[in-house]
């Protein structure tokens, strides 16, 4: 498999914007009105614009556009080819114009970012949307089978609070077809990146086609609304397909035991976490412990509480260590994401465990409000 990288920054070729640059993007999503190559209605290169490092992509005016359910009738989910008969990670970045936020996905079910597979009932996607309950990340999927579709995870949301301050976000996508799933993660404003606390296992019936050597993955734009008025135009600023080395596999670390265990509460608030690995494939590689791999979320503010990371000299066991006392009566949820790496390469399976802080601390050290 060979590393895919779109910047925008001048013609790449394959399906043109509205002045004729290509876009380096090959075809469409194939939806209900026509194919999915540059005559069909699935494309149209006026709502297209490459601009000095920048992929504008505009939603249709009108259109309620959209691969959800039955209503196939999406426009420039554009898309590439490429082989995923091995580990790889689909990545992009949505910025805000002139350094604005994103402020744009402010009406229901306005959404932009990755769209992986080749037809509009065989999907994932992880966008960012305004979704009912308001700003979101959404990861999810839709399969189709026996004539009908459906998901296995349903709508796959997690709040991001607001687009207000947010100038750019970065998706990804890591798919494993050893076990057939796929982890997603975001980063907000060149931050910690946040892994997206469920896992898509695709369905055995269609893992074949989803992880064949001519699999599809891309860009999407669109808002699923009827208001004539509207549209949503959103910036990519890159795209990108790349290769991972072994990728989560039979060889990868995973952890045996976390402390605090999952769901703990009244954790007193000067813990440190520690975590028993299995080591199928050799120790961890402690370089690749870093805090923006490991670390622990404050849920109340979606942020990283500052840490050390630190690897035990045989590399089986990970401790995490807050550098402030947490917060009292407070949840938190800890991350180890892939990109920890045993000293043969092969990914850590991802893992997340929550635990509620109490009032206490240890008797050694003084009571505090």
């Amino acid at each position: 498999m060979t590393t895919v990288q779109l910047d925008f920054t001048g013609d790449a070729g394959g399906l043109v914007d509205n002045a004729g640059v290509g876009t380096g993007f090959t075809h469409t999503q194939t939806n209900a009105n026509a194919g999915s190559t540059a005559s069909g209605s699935s494309y149209d290169a006026s709502l297209l614009e490459v601009d000095n490092g920048l992929l504008r992509i505009q939603s249709v005016a009108g259109n309620d556009g959209t691969n959800s359910g039955a209503t196939n009738n999406l426009v420039n989910a554009l898309q590439l080819r490429h082989d995923a008969t091995s580990a790889f990670v689909v990545q992009t970045r949505i910025v805000g114009e002139n350094n604005a936020a994103l402020t744009q996905f402010d009406a229901r079910f306005e959404q932009a970012g990755l769209i992986l597979g080749g037809d509009a009932d065989n999907w994932v996607k992880l966008v960012a949307i305004h979704h009912n309950d308001g700003p979101a990340i959404q990861f999810t999927d839709e399969w189709s089978s026996g004539g009908s579709v459906s998901s296995t995870i349903g709508d796959g949301l997690v709040s991001v609070g607001s687009w207000a301050g947010v100038t750019s976000l970065d998706l990804r996508i890591e798919g494993n077809p050893a076990d057939g799933t796929l982890v997603a993660q975001y980063r907000i404003n060149d931050g910690i990146w946040m892994t997206v606390p469920h896992t898509i296992t695709v369905p055995a019936a269609n893992q074949a086609a989803f992880f064949d050597d001519d699999a599809a993955a891309g860009l999407t734009t669109f808002h699923r609304n009827t208001d004539a008025g509207r549209g949503v135009t959103t910036a990519f600023e890159s795209f990108s397909i790349v290769p991972v080395s072994n990728g989560v596999n039979e060889n990868s670390p995973s952890v045996i035991e976390v402390r605090p265990g999952e769901n703990a509460d009244d954790v007193r608030r000067d813990v440190f976490v520690a975590v028993d690995i299995a080591l199928p494939g050799g120790a961890i590689d402690p370089s690749t412990a870093t805090p923006t791999a490991i670390y622990l979320i404050d849920d109340a503010t979606g942020q990283a509480v500052p840490a050390a990371v630190t690897v035990s000299g045989g590399g089986d066991a990970i401790t995490l260590t807050p550098k402030l006392l947490l917060a009292a009566e407070q949840s938190y949820t800890f991350v180890i994401t892939s990109e920890v790496l045993d000293v043969a390469g092969n990914a850590f399976v991802p893992f997340t465990a929550g635990f509620t802080t109490g009032i206490k601390v240890a008797e050694s050290l003084p009571e505090v409000a």
